[in-house]
């Protein structure tokens, strides 16, 4: 099976107090028999990806270190090629959910600015 794994990494400041935690949600493609293999093969992917890029790394003009927090989901790929078993153009890799509380928020999301959502 085929599986979009949700990976999260976040800047860890250096220097004094962290007051927020800017973060990317990585997505990786893993082939696995299970959604536990998957989720191995996803965390030890996404611990590829840290860094402090030989200490060069910065995250809001502050010295940081991008580490990875945790596996946020498992997504089974859905609409593989019936013939090879493979992902193809079109194949649904992932999804979220979202709850936007109301139409001036979701008007904001819907053109591109950044907007007050709830992630399930």
């Amino acid at each position: 099976m085929w599986y979009c794994v949700h990976a999260l990494l976040y800047f860890r400041y250096k220097d004094g107090k962290q007051d927020e935690f800017p973060a990317w949600e990585n997505l990786y493609l893993i082939k696995a028999p299970s959604v536990e293999t998957a989720r191995l093969e996803g965390e030890r992917r996404a611990k590829q990806d840290e860094t402090d890029s030989d200490g060069t790394l910065s995250y809001n003009d502050r010295p940081a270190t991008l580490t990875f927090a945790g596996i946020l989901r498992v997504v089974e790929c859905e609409d593989l090629d019936m013939n090879s078993g493979l992902p193809i153009s079109g194949t649904e890799l992932s999804y979220n959910e979202l709850t936007i509380p109301d139409k001036i928020e979701f008007d904001k999301l819907v053109r591109g600015e950044s907007a007050n959502v709830i992630v399930h």
